[in-house]
């Protein structure tokens, strides 16, 4: 039981990370005026920090 809340820390750790990575490119981008781009950055982010947690729930099925 600890193995699993272990994996699933590191793995929510990794997916805060990795969505504060990704999206921290989303204020430079809305100040050069790529709306497009930062909304999609935006987006980018958010699946960065649902979908490893959500592969991984799956999987244990």
């Amino acid at each position: 039981m600890s193995k699993h809340v272990v994996l699933f820390t590191i793995l929510g750790l990794f997916s805060i990370w990795g969505c504060v990575y990704v999206g921290s490119l989303a204020p430079s981008l809305w100040k050069q005026k790529n709306f497009r781009g930062a909304i999609g950055v935006s987006i980018l982010a958010g699946i960065t920090l649902v979908v490893p947690v959500l592969v991984r729930i799956i999987g244990e099925e």
